[in-house]
């Protein structure tokens, strides 16, 4: 669908801040970030946060927030 492909500098900001978070508390190499579609056929739609992946913008990214890496996860109860 039109659109599949837009993502809003707010999602993207969760995106990093998230990936940042996970990158530190279990020492991971930004660079060995990949998405689903490495590892299993998906029907999702758009291609843009595939196409960041392999590009390796996502994992600068990620480096430069690891950086700063003062990130408050909220838990969120039903």
């Amino acid at each position: 669908p039109d659109g599949a492909d837009d993502l809003s500098d707010a999602q993207l900001g969760a995106l990093i801040d998230l990936l940042a978070w996970a990158s530190v508390e279990f020492d991971v190499d930004p660079a060995e970030i990949t998405g689903h579609r490495d590892h299993a056929a998906t029907a999702c739609p758009g291609s843009l946060v595939h196409e960041m992946l392999q590009s390796g913008e996502i994992a600068q990214l990620v480096r430069e927030r690891m950086e700063d890496v003062d990130i408050e996860l909220v838990y969120v109860s039903e």
